[in-house]
């Protein structure tokens, strides 16, 4: 049988499109000592760009928001980062109707799209309180940041194995 895998070398085998796609620096270990007990009880939102290639759709950035409970994240491709607003609150109407819950709390940078009068005082108006992590430290929303990485390596990865700019 020479069409087989070698079982005794498979912890010898490296991906080399895995090794290019994730470039990393030294990691900075935290702990989250909030716990949230239920969906959309705590929600950690980044924004990603601008992209050197814009989608085909002509998107430049992409967000993403991360449900701490679930784990699971949402991703909207924008073409400008004052759609932040706009995503936000659809997703707010959308995932609050589906799931008879209420978003309680929103995790962010201090980036001027999730800084500003108008989010402000949808969120104040809204009850959700709006944490904002510290200045220049990535590591403080580090669950949205953690998801914009897994989906830059993935998007990287599928870009190199297709033999498409990076």
């Amino acid at each position: 049988m020479k069409d087989y895998i070698d079982i005794d070398n498979v912890n010898n085998f490296t991906c080399e499109t895995c090794d290019i796609s994730k470039v990393t620096r030294k990691t900075h270990h935290s702990i989250d000592i909030y716990q949230s007990s239920q969906i959309l009880e705590l929600l950690h939102a980044d924004l990603c760009g601008p992209i050197n290639i814009e989608s085909h759709g002509g998107a430049k950035y992409f967000m993403v928001i991360v449900d701490d409970f679930s784990g699971m994240y949402f991703t909207y491709f924008l073409k400008n980062k004052y759609e932040v607003f706009d995503i936000f609150s659809q997703f707010k109407a959308k995932y609050e109707n589906l799931t008879d819950k209420r978003i309680k709390k929103i995790r962010t940078d201090n980036g001027l799209e999730f800084v500003n009068e108008q989010l402000d005082t949808y969120l104040a108006n809204s009850g959700i309180f709006h944490e904002k992590t510290i200045p220049y430290n990535s590591e403080s929303n580090g669950k949205a940041e953690r998801a914009n990485r897994v989906l830059q390596e993935r998007a990287r990865s599928l870009l190199y194995e297709s033999k498409l700019p990076l």
